[in-house]
């Protein structure tokens, strides 16, 4: 009887630490999502010289990032931080310079990123093993 409690303690931490995980997949993933729509949609406007909805739908999207920094710095890597807020600084340059080219290409390496970014954090074998 004694060794069944301690295999039950083990089986209720386990299936916390998984639900942990699940949830933060799932917290990752709609930020990311999020924030590569307002992206997406920044890019358009960029591409048809509509800057004044290009640099709206960017700040969006920086304002989701900087709202949710403590949480990333918590749950990702510091280095991956440290290059997201490098292509957002980069992005929002671009986007002051009203430079379309190097907008689009800065704002898509962004979107890569935070697709990445949400793969790393999901629940699957891949990420456990």
């Amino acid at each position: 009887m004694r060794t069944i409690k301690p295999f039950f303690i083990a089986i209720l931490i386990l299936a916390a630490l998984f639900t942990a995980g699940f949830m933060n997949g799932q917290t990752i993933g709609q930020l990311s999502d999020g924030m590569d729509e307002q992206l997406q949609l920044s890019r358009a406007a960029a591409v048809e010289g509509r800057w004044e909805d290009a640099t709206e739908a960017f700040s969006a999207a920086n304002d989701t990032w900087k709202a949710h920094e403590a949480y990333f710095h918590v749950v990702i890597d510091h280095k991956e931080i440290d290059e997201m807020e490098s292509l957002f600084s980069e992005a929002g340059s671009y986007a002051h310079q009203q430079d379309s080219n190097r907008y689009c290409t800065s704002t898509a390496c962004l979107s890569v990123r935070l697709s990445h970014m949400k793969e790393a954090q999901q629940m699957n074998w891949k990420n456990i093993f």
